[in-house]
């Protein structure tokens, strides 16, 4: 939460080497990868001060590509991912109480 803009580096497994990185919204605070997507979801929130809106970043991994970016309210609580054909949960990132609601949807794949 002290850095204004976040971002996430991509180092490839075995050799280290940096494979990339992506720049996120702002004092990104957690992060959840998808183990049945491969999607990164990271919630951006400022906890400096009167509490605002934030975020949740949607990145591409094999690119590192930001895909969307979700507005939230100013403590959006746990944000789930569910796959809307099986209900299969997704991905999931608890932080904290919740005040506002937001949900994803996406009609093929």
């Amino acid at each position: 939460h002290g850095f204004l803009w976040g971002s996430v580096r991509k180092y490839e497994t075995g050799s280290d080497a940096w494979a990339g990185a992506v720049t996120l919204g702002p004092f990104t605070a957690t992060l959840d990868v998808s183990a049945a997507t491969g999607l990164l979801f990271a919630v951006n929130f400022n906890l400096h001060g009167r509490l605002e809106p934030g975020s949740i970043s949607v990145v591409e991994t094999d690119t590192m590509t930001e895909v969307a970016r979700v507005d939230t309210g100013a403590d959006p609580g746990t944000v789930e991912v569910n796959r809307l054909a099986t209900g299969e949960r997704v991905a999931a990132v608890d932080v904290g109480k919740q005040t506002g609601g937001i949900a994803f949807w996406k009609m093929e794949d």
